[in-house]
C-alpha cells in the first residue's frame, strides 16, 4: 500500500534567515558598520532564485499478511470409556451370586444356593432364622417342588417362563379342585406358598432380582425387588392371581412385563 505523500520541507529554508552560504547575499560581500551589524551595500542583492523543483518520491510500501502462527495440535483425547452400571441386583443382593447369573437356566431339583450361603448353614427340618437361613428355606422348597413336578407329572421344570406357565396351570386345577371339595383348602394354601417361592427364584436367576423382606410368618407379604424399580410380593402375586382369577393378570404376564422393564433399563 502507498504511503501517504508527506510536505517536504524545502530545501533551503527561508532565505531570509538563514546564515550560511545559502543565503541570497554571501558573507564576504557583505561590510559591518561599526555596531558589528552587516550592511548590505544597495543594489547588491539578486534577484532571489527560483526554488529548485524538488523530485517527490514515493515509497510504496507492499505490507504483507502476518504469517500464521503454527499452533500446536491439539492433543487426541483419549475415548472415554463409560464404567458399565453395576446390575441392581448386586447392589442388592444380602449375597453376592455365585454360579448362576440372571439369565441363567437351573433345574428346579437342583437350584444351587448363592455364594457364600452352604447347606450346612440350615440343618434339616431345622426352623429358619434371620435372613441368610430364610434364603436356603426358600431355595429347598423348590426344589422339593421340582421333584414333585417329575415324579408325580412327569414335568423337569427350570428357572424359565415354561415353568411358570405350568406352574399357574396346576394352581388353577388346585383352585378347582378345592371349589369341588377334592381338595383341602389348607392344601391349597401350602402350594400357593411353594409355587410363590418358585416365582420368586426365576425372577432372582433370570431378572436379576432380589429378596428385600423375607421377615415375619406371613409369607404373602415377603417382598422382593427387581431392576430397575419394582418391587413386588411374590406369594402375595400368585394368592392373588388365584383369588382374581380372569380379572387379573396371569403369572406369565405379569413375568414378561417384569423382563419387558429391565430390557427397557438396559
Amino acid at each position: 500500500m502507498a504511503s501517504s505523500p508527506r510536505s517536504t520541507p524545502r530545501p533551503y529554508g527561508d532565505l531570509d534567515d538563514e546564515p550560511t552560504t545559502v543565503d541570497r547575499l554571501p558573507w564576504h560581500v557583505a561590510s559591518e558598520d561599526s555596531t558589528g551589524v552587516r550592511v548590505i551595500a544597495p543594489g547588491s542583492i539578486p534577484p532571489r532564485p527560483a526554488p529548485r523543483p524538488v523530485p517527490r518520491v514515493v515509497t510504496v510500501v507492499t505490507v504483507q499478511p502476518p504469517e500464521p502462527v503454527p499452533q500446536p495440535a491439539p492433543a487426541r483425547s483419549q475415548a472415554i470409556v463409560p464404567r458399565a452400571e453395576p446390575r441392581r441386583s448386586e447392589a442388592l443382593m444380602p449375597w453376592p451370586a455365585a454360579g448362576p447369573t440372571p439369565c441363567s437356566v437351573e433345574d428346579l431339583e437342583s437350584l444351587s444356593l448363592p455364594a457364600p450361603l452352604r447347606e450346612d448353614m440350615l440343618a434339616q427340618g431345622a426352623r429358619p432364622e434371620g435372613e441368610a437361613q430364610m434364603r436356603i428355606a426358600i431355595i429347598r422348597v423348590v426344589r422339593e417342588l421340582g421333584r414333585d413336578y417329575r415324579v408325580q407329572r412327569g414335568r423337569i421344570l427350570r428357572t424359565d417362563a415354561v415353568a411358570i406357565e405350568i406352574a399357574q396351570r396346576q394352581l388353577v386345577a388346585h383352585s378347582v379342585d378345592v371349589a369341588a371339595g377334592r381338595m383341602d383348602a389348607r392344601a391349597l394354601t401350602t402350594e400357593i406358598a411353594r409355587h410363590g417361592a418358585l416365582l420368586g427364584e426365576i425372577v432372582v436367576r433370570r431378572l436379576g432380582g432380589d429378596w428385600l423382606d423375607v421377615s415375619g410368618d406371613h409369607p404373602g407379604l415377603w417382598t422382593m425387588s427387581v431392576p430397575p424399580c419394582s418391587v413386588f410380593a411374590p406369594i402375595g402375586r400368585v394368592q392373588r392371581f388365584l383369588a382374581q382369577q380372569n380379572r387379573e393378570q396371569d403369572l406369565v404376564g405379569f413375568y414378561i412385563d417384569l423382563d419387558a422393564a429391565r430390557t427397557r433399563r438396559r
